[in-house]
């Protein structure tokens, strides 16, 4: 009779465990989506923290992971180039396509064609909006915007002659959508300082904080209404990481290498309104939210292997 009821409590918990695994799969209606420079991808669940989907681009390259996400449709733009020497291709995909999918490999949809010229080397590639993007390239040692409509380049700046700023001075470059403003990070010699310039691409006015960006710039992200840069540097042989925001203001310092945000790909959630990462690295594999007032890490674990990734955090919807 014990034997029995041993083997019925134990199916009972089987049946509870299955049913806990498939409630805590349909509660997952939005997920994170995370890129490599190479074209892998990975899908995970928001609230299960469960990696749904392992993919590739079809023989696409990522350009510097760029990209502009429209909000009513989940329609997903990228720049990305199918060899390493080719022009860049602005292509769209869905990603519920992707997840919805068997299938390993995906192919996104051609949709602008940008330009490329052999005597510049991009040193950012941004969206405006899906149809709309910019260019930070150097020629001959001159810093130059383009901005594009489509195929057809609207408007062009040479940032040096303007404002000084040569590509061998810069130290990062960072770009708010929401804003449409544009941070450059660059020294100023002879006490090699790093100026914070801030661009509204609206008027080109600058505004420079009188704080400088004393450390090698790591990382961004941001919302509507703010800006924030991961930086690292060296002190006495031990690395300290950094986040500041767009005015050069210390929020938070560590030393402690587990709770490093360099590497992570961040993003900024729209619906539970808050900063959340997945990080990937030796010993560290994990998921979690960002307090932006202390710069302190809510950390959970991950159901799977994301694999390693260099964008940033995207949230999409089923």
């Amino acid at each position: 009779m014990r034997k029995t009821l041993g083997l019925f409590s134990l199916i009972i918990l089987l049946i509870s465990c299955s049913s806990d695994n498939e409630s805590s799969e349909e509660n997952d209606s939005r997920y994170k989506l995370i890129f490599d420079f190479r074209g892998f991808g990975t899908i995970i669940g928001d609230n299960s923290n469960k990696v749904l989907k392992r993919f590739e681009l079809n023989n696409q390259f990522l350009t510097l992971l760029g990209y502009y996400k429209n909000e009513q449709s989940d329609e997903l733009f990228l720049a990305t180039r199918e060899t390493l020497n080719s022009g860049y291709i602005i292509s769209k995909l869905f990603p519920v396509d992707i997840l919805n999918t068997t299938d390993f490999y995906y192919s996104s949809i051609p949709f602008i064609e940008i330009p490329f010229e052999l005597d510049e080397n991009l040193i950012s590639f941004e969206f405006i909006s899906e149809n709309q993007c910019f260019l930070l390239v150097s020629n001959n040692d001159e810093l130059i915007y383009k901005r594009y409509n489509s195929e057809s380049i609207v408007e062009t700046k040479n940032l040096t002659l303007d404002f000084n700023i040569t590509p061998s001075s810069l130290n990062g470059i960072v770009y708010s959508k929401d804003l449409n403003e544009l941070i450059i990070l660059n020294e100023i010699f002879p006490d090699f300082s790093t100026q914070i310039n801030r661009f509204n691409l609206n008027n080109w006015s600058l505004t420079v904080p009188e704080l400088t960006f004393n450390s090698n710039l790591f990382g961004s992200f941001s919302n509507n209404n703010e800006v924030f840069m991961i930086g690292k540097k060296e002190i006495n042989f031990e690395i300290f990481e950094y986040l500041y925001d767009s005015d050069g203001n210390i929020i938070s310092q560590t030393n402690d290498t587990f709770n490093f945000l360099n590497g992570s790909a961040i993003g900024y959630d729209k619906i539970d309104e808050r900063y959340e990462y997945i990080h990937r690295s030796d010993g560290r594999n994990e998921v979690g939210i960002i307090n932006i007032q202390t710069g302190e890490l809510e950390k959970r674990g991950i159901i799977g292997e994301p694999g390693f990734h260099s964008s940033i955090l995207i949230f999409f919807n089923e």
